[in-house]
């Protein structure tokens, strides 16, 4: 092989492996910098009733009556979830109509926020039923749990390093 075949080999070999490299880089990046879509995101999910009766320690007639306090909570729940979903979707429809109504999407975000407000005080009261049904002891487990659950709904933290890092600028 004469030197130019050689040197043009080597040059061809050198921009494959930096478009490779450019390519893992960018998917790395991407993949940490990305929030799951809409379809991925976890939504409200009923506690399983097991769980709470193992970490309890829940009698069967308090775990009967969460069964029923749950059944009631998630049918009120899934309708509202039901009414925010369709809001939603009148408020896309805006978005993509030939001529957008800006008045009635801040109304449509209003009631949104309604919705989400009132599923907020059913989850709430749905939970003080809970801690109504169970010993003093159990109270103090819940607590606990109440307190796990809301360190897992917080957004997952980014890199020190990541491009919103105010500590960076």
């Amino acid at each position: 092989m004469d030197y130019f075949k050689k040197k043009q080999l080597v040059f061809w070999g050198i921009a494959l492996l930096v478009v490779m490299n450019i390519s893992a880089l960018a998917t790395v990046w991407y993949q940490q910098h990305r929030l799951p879509p809409p379809h991925e995101m976890p939504g409200p999910q009923p506690p399983d009733p097991r769980f709470l009766h193992r970490e309890l320690g829940l009698s069967q007639q308090q775990v009967q009556q969460f069964a029923e306090l749950q059944h009631s909570h998630f049918e009120q729940a899934s309708r509202i979830q039901q009414a925010i979903r369709q809001l939603k979707e009148e408020q896309f429809q805006q978005l993509t109509a030939a001529s957008s109504d800006a008045a009635r999407a801040d109304s449509i975000a209003g009631e949104i926020g309604h919705l989400q407000a009132q599923l907020e005080r059913e989850t709430f009261h749905h939970f003080l039923a809970l801690k109504k049904l169970c010993t003093p002891d159990q109270q103090r487990k819940l607590n606990h749990l109440f307190g796990q659950m809301l360190r897992r709904m917080e957004p997952p933290h980014r890199h020190e390093n990541g491009p919103h890092n105010p500590k960076r600028r």
